[in-house]
């Protein structure tokens, strides 16, 4: 899925720095929000339901494997978010700095694989490999930063984290009621109109994003259901 995502947004990146470093800081700084809007909810839903995930996937011996899983989830989710620092640095001719991160993060990823596989195993090799997703996430998007010379607005990226939390609360008292997919399903029909709802409470999209959802509604949906659309268009007035 990262790679995904950064074949989509070199390119971008490139045509951005292509009319100016100022629009590529532009580009850089919303998809990191974007991403994190996509991301935030899925780490939510791997913490609440990991183990279901690992019962449906590998069967129910496997089940204590659930918080790893939520853990390496969130790693990769936090890398997926970072990729708008990378391409922008790709797209700058910053391949040495980019090569720089990934070889640092090699021998780290190495160093802690050996002290903490060891002695606590599993769980050792996961916090080995958040510990690097993070540093490494944390390296691409302070040089994109700091090549861009453009900042992110953490204050937003503050408010999706708690929109995803809301979420991630809601779905709790669906645990341990019935087997894994039905739980699966059930979450997923929980989890989307309540993140939605709360993103849109905490005012993690500008004007600019609900204007541009209110038209793919009307387009897409002809303005239905009328609900949403008022919901859009409080928003908007917000």
């Amino acid at each position: 899925m990262p790679g995904v995502f950064g074949a989509l947004l070199l390119p971008m990146m490139a045509h951005a720095l292509s009319q100016g470093r100022e629009v590529a800081g532009r580009r850089f700084a919303a998809s990191t929000v974007y991403l994190s809007l996509l991301a935030f909810p899925l780490i939510a839903y791997g913490f609440v339901f990991g183990d279901s995930i690992i019962t449906l996937l590998f069967g129910e011996a496997y089940r204590a494997a659930g918080p790893v899983f939520a853990w390496c989830l969130f790693g990769a989710s936090i890398v997926t978010v970072s990729q708008g620092g990378s391409s922008l640095l790709l797209s700058a001719d910053r391949q040495l700095v980019v090569l720089a991160v990934v070889f640092g993060c090699g021998v780290l990823k190495i160093a802690l694989d050996a002290l903490l596989i060891a002695r606590y195993g599993l769980h050792g090799a996961a916090a080995a490999y958040v510990a690097v997703s993070l540093v490494s996430s944390s390296a691409m998007i302070g040089m994109g930063m700091r090549t861009s010379g453009v900042g992110l607005d953490g204050a937003r990226l503050a408010r999706i984290g708690a929109a995803a939390l809301v979420a991630g609360l809601a779905l709790w008292p669906l645990r341990g009621h019935w087997p894994a997919l039905p739980t699966l399903i059930a979450g997923g029909v929980v989890l989307l109109p309540v993140y939605a709802l709360a993103t849109v409470l905490l005012r993690c999209w500008t004007a600019a994003d609900i204007g541009h959802l209110r038209q793919l509604h009307a387009r897409l949906g002809r303005s239905r259901p009328h609900a949403l659309a008022r919901l859009l268009a409080w928003a908007e007035r917000r």
